[in-house]
């Protein structure tokens, strides 16, 4: 059987009660900490431009835009739920292959899920799941890897995540399910030189993958045939966009019986996930032994090579980025921001917390360093060791090699809810603490809720 059929037999046969409870427990996560990034990236004007221009389009009421309000078409609703998500880089990680799925996947399935009518808690918790999984899966079958190919592996797998999320709510047959992931792949795209260039549409390549995943469900439905031989064929997926650099036992191997999305990360800090550890390793210095940010001589953080590339080249930008997403990838501007304001949230990449002066005479004196003992640690994001010389001449290291958030150190359910909290507090408008609270118990016990929609009402202006 070729890889397409074998994929859309699994999202057709996939039912919540084949779900690992350990499966179960991350999409209820995933979903929560979604919605948290969402609702405090409408905070961002530029979000609030992207959501005013697609609202003046118009179109059918099906799908809630989240936080600004109106219902507008399924797949519309989607794009702007996905950059709100996104804008704030706060969205799950899949550190193995560095990629993300649940800013693409759960936008998708919200927006279909209203469109439909109800969808119980199950049938979501399902249908999410095998979008994730199957993102985290394809991600990992690149194997040269982010970047590698040039193109944004989270936005280039994420169009079929989607496709196949949307397939199951919508109750496709297999061959139908086979034609949505094959329109998916006339849609597959996203670039690494947005990042390159620091530009804000790296916030929307995810979106744009949200909406192409329920058109492509929805022409499937209606009759559309789709390439089929998507992976296999002479001009499949990974032969064109990855120079046919992949290991696509990733994508088979145990499909339908291990879910690769049980190795998400969540992140407590809005930036770039390969930060992470060396961010937990300044904050765990600087609080353990109530450092002041003028005790502060020098700080030395030691590094893979491929984080010293990715983060700290050239290094007087990175002291001093411009911008929230040129900051959010700059390690010695977040390890300032560590130590002088002993924690990294999201007030920290507004443009005034940009030029604070404190944090810049820090970050003078940050420097980072390639170590290549560090290449053979286990950790995807890690290991990072942080290392703070004092004005009297003292020194305190501290080594990380599985930083917060990831299966080795997770967040629990009760630190994404507060996630939740604190995010809802940057939102455009804000969202009455009752609503919180019953937004934050659905997702919890998400396979007791009957209709999966009324989250969406919550969180619109009523």
């Amino acid at each position: 059987m070729e890889i397409t059929s074998k994929i859309a037999k699994y999202v057709v046969d996939t039912r919540y009660e084949d779900l690992p409870e350990t499966t179960r427990e991350i999409v209820k996560k995933d979903l929560l900490d979604t919605l948290a990034s969402a609702v405090a990236g409408t905070m961002d004007p530029i979000c609030k431009n992207v959501a005013d221009l697609v609202k003046e389009w118009g179109g059918k009421p099906e799908s809630t835009v989240l936080v600004y309000g109106g219902r507008i078409p399924s797949l519309n609703a989607a794009l702007i739920n996905s950059v709100a998500a996104h804008i704030l880089d706060l969205t799950d990680a899949h550190e193995g292959s560095a990629s993300r799925a649940g800013v693409t996947i759960v936008p998708a399935a919200f927006a279909v899920t209203e469109a439909i009518g109800v969808t119980n808690g199950t049938d979501l918790i399902a249908a999410v799941a095998i979008g994730l999984d199957l993102v985290c899966r394809m991600s990992l079958a690149a194997s040269a890897g982010l970047g590698g190919s040039g193109f944004l592996l989270s936005s280039m797998t994420g169009v079929f995540g989607a496709a196949a999320t949307t397939a199951k709510l919508l109750g496709l047959d297999q061959d139908q399910t086979v034609s949505a992931l094959g329109i998916a792949y006339s849609q597959a795209a996203g670039n690494m030189q947005a990042y390159d260039d620091k530009a804000f549409v790296t916030r929307l390549q995810n979106g744009f993958a949200a909406k192409a995943g329920i058109l492509s469900g929805l022409l499937a439905q209606r009759g559309v045939s789709g390439t089929r031989n998507v992976f296999s064929g002479r001009y499949g997926l990974y032969e064109i966009y990855e120079k046919g650099k992949c290991d696509l036992r990733q994508v088979t191997d145990e499909l339908g019986e291990r879910f690769e999305c049980d190795n998400l990360s969540f992140k407590p800090y809005p930036s770039m996930r390969s930060t992470h550890a060396p961010i937990d390793a300044a904050l765990d210095i600087v609080r353990e032994h109530d450092i002041a940010a003028d005790d502060v001589n020098a700080v030395t953080i030691r590094l893979k090579k491929r984080f010293y590339d990715l983060l700290c080249v050239p290094l007087e930008d990175r002291r001093a980025p411009k911008t929230r997403v040129a900051a959010q990838t700059s390690l010695p501007y977040l390890i300032a921001v560590a130590v002088a304001k002993r924690n990294v949230t999201i007030e920290h990449f507004s443009a005034e917390a940009l030029q604070d002066t404190t944090v810049a005479k820090i970050a003078s004196k940050v420097v980072p360093v390639v170590d290549p003992s560090l290449e053979e640690g286990l950790s995807q994001t890690g290991p990072a060791v942080v290392e703070i010389k004092l004005q009297d001449g003292r020194i305190y290291t501290k080594r990380v090699s599985f930083p917060k958030g990831g299966p080795e150190n997770p967040m629990s359910v009760y630190e994404i809810a507060e996630k939740f909290r604190r995010c809802s507090d940057y939102a455009f408008t804000q969202i009455p603490s009752v609503r919180l609270a019953r937004v934050i118990e659905m997702c919890a016990e998400m396979e007791k809720v009957a209709d999966a929609a009324e989250i969406m009402r919550l969180l619109a202006p009523q």
